[in-house]
């Protein structure tokens, strides 16, 4: 276990894991960041920025959803929820992607925004 991810265990989460293009792209791109979902009890922003991450706005999700925030550290991004269904959802996402080896960002995001949201893509 790396040092991030002991501080997301540090934070109690219900479940978490690595998720992003460095887990759905084979080969994983280079140069982009490290993503981790993680699912707590209830959003902890003071325990979060004390872990030294902060808050990150106009992300590609919608966060104005209210089912997640972004938090980042350097080149690392906790995705924070207290939605288990938005968890879940994200996973899948996440799998599919992986499954269907999406290398083009537009495309991942497209499917993402797909199952997250329903949004209909073009």
């Amino acid at each position: 276990m790396n040092k991030i991810e002991k501080e997301i265990e540090s934070l109690s989460p219900i479940k978490w894991q690595k998720v992003g293009s460095q887990v759905t792209c084979n080969p994983p791109p280079s140069g982009t960041d490290i993503d981790y979902l993680i699912l707590l009890n209830a959003r902890r922003p003071n325990a979060i920025s004390s872990l030294g991450f902060f808050i990150e706005v106009g992300a590609h999700y919608e966060p104005s959803e209210g089912q997640f925030n972004s938090w980042r550290k350097g080149n690392v991004n906790l995705i924070v929820t207290d939605c288990p269904i938005f968890y879940e959802k994200f996973v899948s996402a996440t799998n599919a992607a992986k499954k269907l080896n999406l290398l083009l960002k537009d495309e991942r995001i497209g499917l993402f925004q797909a199952i997250l949201y329903g949004a209909k893509n073009e």
